[in-house]
């Protein structure tokens, strides 16, 4: 009898321990249900992003190719542009050296021709175009005008050293060069003869108006040079801008797909659990079948000992 009422209270622990590990089955089930759908929503999201980042890649890649092409544009135009300005330099050194010449002494011999050759007076008057104040052609080029108008032989000098160059008015330029350098006889070495100081001056107005020219081509290039380079900073900036959504957007998919992974694992322990507990309920309800047999033997037998 008491083996008997061993097995009935062993039976009804097993059985209310099988309703335990359904319950709890239950709620891991409805665990691993929410972490699949988790991972689906991750899959979806990992999907979407990874398109993202394949198309601002692609858009990086255009814009590369863009920076790449004006980047060769503005170094062949930089290039154009110094070669263009190198060929000045040996006008302006010229300019300068011709400049280094002069001095007080014999720009003052020069004044004190009473009339000199008509090249020196050309040379003269010619220096007189190009000072001219506000580009305004003086209509009295003769040597009493030309002596006045070198005034302090100082102040002259300083004149000469500190010309702007690079801004000759059109008016002085075309006379200058249509009245005077035309003239066969305006030549440094020629008029060197005549005068030192004459030459010097005849070898500055030469070199200056070269230089002029050459940096007048130069110019156009400049402004060209100066647009690409704007372009480039314009073009830079954008690629700039897309590779950082692009490092944003690789970021943002390294980040799911390390928490895709976390929640693969975490299911994965999750399946493991439900069929853990699968397997203990299946053991459970093995044993409370053969409990439920030794049960009914057991009363099969006390019902045959109540017969006897």
């Amino acid at each position: 009898m008491n083996r008997l009422d061993s097995g009935l209270q062993k039976l009804q622990t097993t059985a209310a321990q099988v309703e335990d590990l359904q319950s709890k089955l239950a709620s891991q089930e409805a665990e691993l249900t929410f972490k699949n759908q988790n991972i689906e929503a991750l899959i979806t999201k990992i999907g979407m992003q990874t398109e993202k980042v394949r198309n601002k890649r692609e858009a990086a890649d255009v814009e590369a190719q863009k920076v790449s092409v004006i980047q060769a544009e503005v170094s062949v135009k930089q290039k154009d542009c110094e070669n263009d300005l190198a060929k000045a330099e040996p006008s302006l050194a010229a300019a300068t050296a011709a400049l280094d010449t002069l001095n007080k002494m014999n720009l003052t011999e020069l004044k004190a021709f009473p009339n000199p050759p008509v090249a020196v007076i050309n040379v003269a008057a010619s220096v007189m175009v190009l000072l001219a104040p506000r580009g305004r052609v003086p209509k009295d080029r003769s040597w009493k005008a030309a002596r006045a108008f070198m005034g302090k032989v100082d102040d002259f000098l300083q004149a000469l050293a500190s010309y702007d160059k690079e801004h000759i008015p059109a008016t002085c330029l075309t006379v200058v060069k249509q009245e005077y350098l035309r003239k066969p006889e305006f030549h440094p070495d020629l008029v060197r003869t005549k005068s030192t100081a004459a030459a010097g001056l005849c070898a500055w107005t030469i070199n200056i108006v070269k230089y002029y020219e050459i940096y007048c081509e130069v110019i156009p290039k400049r402004h060209a040079l100066s647009q690409a380079n704007a372009e480039l900073e314009t073009a830079t900036a954008k690629l700039l801008s897309v590779q950082k959504k692009l490092a944003d957007l690789d970021a943002s998919v390294q980040s799911l797909t390390a928490q895709f992974e976390r929640a693969t694992a975490e299911k994965i322990s999750c399946q493991e659990e439900v069929a853990r507990t699968n397997q203990t309920i299946e053991l459970a309800n093995r044993l409370v079948k053969g409990l439920e047999v030794n049960k009914e033997r057991s009363n099969l037998v006390v019902t045959g000992a109540d017969l006897a």
